[in-house]
Formats: structure tokens, sequence, C-alpha cells
């Protein structure tokens, strides 16, 4: 019997957030009131497994499951966040990305080309496309904005949350989809406020990873945004992550 025959559902349907939402449903995983993914989602799944509020938790060992794909392009260069999440943005298209850096190398060999004065500089040159310059902004209650062009991240579009936990030395991954909007109007229910999980308690020991790639670079938020944001910063130097969680 194939795996085709034995169809992938997501180990909850809701949103992630915060560590204790994940610790929940990772001892709920752990003691089997939740399934793990037992296997990589097949590309003909994508369409329907792949979609806002959808959460997967896998191990690798047992599922096979070295890298997650999903067949979306997502930013990268992230930094975790506090509690040791990575959150990624879709991208509308990569190839965007790719134009605006040959464009870029084009109008370098050019201006090399060009006898100038050695201090000479055009007042709009960059070492990025333009549209690469990094932004930061907040709006209300809304994440930070991602560190890349707002033209590039699918209007509307996913957002990816991952983080892991260790449990007797041996890894354990979640990969959680949502969108501002599921997030912002309350349509995802949170493990902690979920009825089904109330009894469901963390056992000693069980600690969300943190990467020790932790820079003290990542933009800060004021306390009140961050508890309210859905997301998570980004780096100056964002660029196309090709839908593998690693």
């Amino acid at each position: 019997m194939t795996s085709l025959q034995h169809p992938l559902s997501p180990t909850f349907e809701g949103y992630v957030s915060s560590g204790m939402d994940a610790l929940i449903l990772f001892e709920a995983s752990l003691s089997g009131r939740l399934n793990h993914s037992p296997r990589q989602i097949h590309d003909c799944e994508r369409n329907y497994l792949i979609r806002s509020g959808n959460v997967f938790i896998y191990e690798m060992q047992a599922s096979g499951i070295r890298h997650w794909k999903d067949g979306i392009f997502w930013t990268s260069d992230l930094v975790p966040d506090e509690e040791g999440f990575l959150v990624y943005y879709e991208l509308e298209s990569p190839s965007l990305l790719e134009k605006n850096a040959r464009t870029t190398k084009e109008g370098e060999r050019e201006q090399q080309s060009n006898s100038k004065p050695a201090n000479w500089r055009p007042n709009n040159a960059l070492s990025v496309p333009s549209a690469m310059v990094p932004n930061s902004t907040i709006v209300g209650d809304t994440p930070i904005e991602p560190r890349i062009a707002s033209s590039y991240i699918k209007p509307h579009g996913l957002l990816k949350k991952t983080c892991s936990v260790s449990f007797q030395g041996i890894p354990h991954h979640l990969v959680s989809y949502y969108s501002v909007d599921d997030v912002t109007n309350g349509h995802l229910v949170t493990p902690t406020k979920d009825p089904n999980l109330r009894a469901v308690i963390p056992r000693s020991g069980l600690v969300i990873h943190k990467p020790s790639s932790l820079s003290p670079k990542c933009v800060k938020e004021s306390s009140a945004t961050a508890s309210a944001r859905p997301g998570g910063a980004m780096t100056p130097n964002s660029c196309v992550h090709g839908s593998i969680l690693h």
C-alpha cells in the first residue's frame, strides 16, 4: 500500500503564538494525543495541506524527513526570536530578485566603463537594488515589516514559523503556517486556548532549542508590539529561501 493511500493530515489546526503553545503541541505529540507527521508531504498534497492554520510536527529519524519541503519560496537569513522561533515570509516570485541582481551588475559594469573621477558617485548609487534597501517600519499592531521590499512579499501570503525541541536526544521539529489576516481576525485558535488540549502539561526538560545564531543586529520591538505580532524580525540581508527547513 503506497503512502498516498494513507492521507497525511496536520498535527494541529490553529496558530502557534508562543513557546508554551509549541511545547503543548510537542507534549501532545509525544504522549500520543496528537499525531506526528510520518512522512514528507507529496507534491500533489501541497495545495490542500500547505495552508493557513496547519501545523506539522515530525521526528527526522522515524519519518525519514531530513529537510521539510513545501514547494514555496520564502525569505531567509532570519535570526530566531527570544523564544527560538524562526519566521519566514512567502515570496511572490524569486525571479524578481534574480532580475534585479542582474540589473545591478549591469549598472555596475556600465559605471566602471565610464571615465569618471575616482571620488565620483551618483546620488542614488547602491550596492544592492534600491528595492532591497532595509525597511523596518512598524504599523499599528502589525508585525515589523520584513527587511525586504514589500513588492517581493506575496500579498496576503503565508508565513511559516518553525522551532525544534530535543527529547531523549532525538530532535522533533514543528512547522506552522498562517496568514496575518487569520491571526488578527481571530480565525485560528491557539493550543493554550484549545479545550481539547487543556489537560496537556509539557514534561520537565522539554525546552525549545534556541540556535546559537542570535544576533545583536536583530530589529528590536516594544513589548506591546512583540506580544501582538504574528511574525518575527528579519535581518537586513533577507533573500530567497527555497522551501527547506534546516
